[in-house]
């Protein structure tokens, strides 16, 4: 290590070389060094400040192997990663963090964000492959999941006239409100250009179903 230390006899400490604790970095002549208030010269040889020895001991001790594949250096002004571990290298040891890769996710699937709701068919990344989960709670704080992306759900409008109702009507029905109550079915009733029973075709899509074998049952209108 080419020490940058000045010469005592030729280069005298004074108070505005030392640290905020009134030390600097000294050399004695039976070699031993550590940090000694500037006033305190009977034994010193040469000397540097102390902030010149802090930059050179943190620079001669990072190691020139890199940390393991994927890892990273945690850096002096990052703040802690709670995955960090500590790596050893030679008589050096720091703290490294996983290298965040980017995530993407296969077709069809996409990933699952803050404040999305559990879905039982959720995948969690374990490697680089997606397995099912075993969890049918939650999400997990560290894992990474991806859920199946759904089609559109299909969108419907009242029926404008008795042509366009005219393929349901032997169809049986029932009000949104009583979709659970099996005594509340309608069998088909009659119905014109403005109304189905007593309805309106708008109030009837806003409140009626049709009876498919299902809770929700199909909406009471015309698929766009």
């Amino acid at each position: 290590m080419n020490m940058p230390w000045r010469d005592i006899r030729t280069n005298p400490m004074t108070a505005d070389d030392a640290d905020e604790r009134g030390d600097v970095y000294q050399l004695l002549n039976n070699n031993e060094t550590g940090f000694y208030g500037w006033e305190s010269v009977s034994m010193v040889i040469a000397w540097m400040p102390t902030e010149e020895w802090n930059e050179l001991i943190k620079s001669s001790f990072i190691p020139t192997v890199s940390p393991p594949e994927g890892w990273r250096r945690l850096g002096d002004e990052e703040a802690f990663d709670e995955r960090a571990k500590l790596w050893t290298a030679g008589n050096h040891s720091e703290y490294i963090i996983p290298i965040d890769l980017p995530i993407s996710s296969p077709d069809g699937w996409r990933l699952v964000v803050k404040g999305d709701a559990f879905d039982k068919r959720a995948k969690i990344l374990i490697g680089s492959y997606w397995e099912t989960t075993n969890n049918n709670r939650n999400y997990t704080k560290d894992g990474v999941y991806i859920v199946p992306i759904d089609p559109p759900k299909p969108t419907y409008r009242p029926f404008a006239n008795a042509a366009e109702f005219e393929p349901f009507k032997n169809m049986w029905w029932m009000y949104k409100a009583n979709g659970q109550n099996r005594n509340e079915q309608c069998p088909p009733i009659r119905f014109n250009d403005r109304w189905h029973g007593n309805d309106s075709w708008e109030r009837s899509f806003e409140a009626k179903v049709f009876i498919n074998g299902t809770p929700e049952g199909l909406p009471f209108g015309v698929k766009e």
